[in-house]
């Protein structure tokens, strides 16, 4: 599992990336975010499936504050457990 870069950041959204192998079990994902490490917010959880090889996965993120810090990371959850990816950071344009 990997956190990849967001993409398509502007004033108040993004689109956030990572990575994600179910090794075989049926998977969910969703990421979390926020303006701190303890991020506070996720996204809806979607099904990764339940392939042996690693699926690029993304979700947009709205309501964001302009020129702002904010902090993702991926989450995966199957029969196995719960994994969580590597925090990155990304910040809002401007106005």
């Amino acid at each position: 599992m990997e956190t990849k870069a967001a993409l398509g950041i502007t004033e108040t959204y993004a689109t956030l990336h990572g990575t994600v192998n179910p090794n075989g079990a049926e998977t969910k994902y969703y990421f979390e975010y926020g303006t701190s490490e303890s991020y506070g917010s996720e996204t809806g959880e979607a099904s990764a499936g339940s392939g042996t090889s690693s699926v690029e996965e993304s979700a947009l993120i709205t309501g964001l504050k302009s020129v702002t810090w904010y902090y993702f990371r991926i989450v995966a959850r199957n029969s196995f457990g719960t994994t969580h990816g590597v925090g990155k950071p990304f910040r809002t344009a401007p106005f």
